[in-house]
Order: C-alpha cells, then sequence, then structure tokens
C-alpha cells in the first residue's frame, strides 16, 4: 500500500508574498490528475476583505471564471477579512479543462497570503516530486 504523499502534488498558483492588489495566479496543469483541491493560506492581515475566484483554461492562456458546478464548496468560503490572520481555506475542482488558478480578486490592505493546488487521484503512481 502507497501513502497519499505517492499520490498527490502540490503546485504554487499565488506565491507567498504581501498583496495589496488584485492579482492572477499561476496556471497550473491538472493533466493525470483525476481532483484537485485549492488552498489558501493567510499570515498577516490589512484592515481589508480578500476575494478569491478559481478560473480554469483549455491553454493555460485564456482563463474563464468556474462554473459552480464544477466547485466543491463556495468562492466566498475563501474570503479572508482582518479578523482572519493564520488561517487555511479549500475548495475542489472538478471541472473538464485542463488548468486551473486561483486570482486574488479583491485586496485592499497589504495581506500576506498564498494559495496551492493539490493534485489528486494520480492516473500514475507513484507520483514524481518536481
Amino acid at each position: 500500500m502507497r501513502d497519499v504523499a505517492q499520490m498527490c502534488k502540490g503546485k504554487k498558483t499565488l506565491e507567498t508574498k504581501s498583496y495589496a492588489a488584485p492579482t492572477n495566479g499561476t496556471g497550473v496543469d491538472i493533466k493525470g490528475y483525476n481532483s484537485c483541491v485549492i488552498f489558501v493560506q493567510s499570515g498577516v492581515v490589512g484592515a481589508t476583505t480578500n476575494t478569491f475566484e478559481v478560473k480554469d483554461s483549455d491553454n493555460d492562456s485564456a482563463y474563464t471564471a468556474v462554473d459552480d458546478k464544477y466547485l466543491t464548496g463556495t468562492e466566498a468560503s475563501l474570503s479572508i477579512g482582518d479578523t482572519d490572520e493564520h488561517v487555511v481555506r479549500r475548495i475542489g475542482y472538478k471541472g473538464p479543462k485542463r488548468y486551473v488558478r486561483l486570482d486574488l480578486m479583491a485586496c485592499g490592505a497589504a495581506s500576506l497570503l498564498s494559495g496551492t493546488v493539490i493534485l489528486a487521484d494520480a492516473q500514475n503512481v507513484p507520483v514524481t516530486q518536481d
């Protein structure tokens, strides 16, 4: 039996840094995986509410908002306010597109944030980490 670490891989979509303006995440190729979960982590948060949107693409260049029917959870549940320091939020993606990313849509004051996509249910195991 393999442990879960051999069946999944983490990829950065929003690098860990202080954000003070809306920012597009980096696209993550989900080919070879049957599911993924997107995590948002916060550190010190400014006096603002940070909101996020999951987007997907066939070609890693033209991204559109994901239809809610392809999300497990709600994008509203990803919001991080000024009292939400050092929290982790998550949302699942089960859509048909090859690429996914997390965009920071609203951010009014400097907030330490990051976004990670965990690719799961690999079609070939063990998964190589790169």
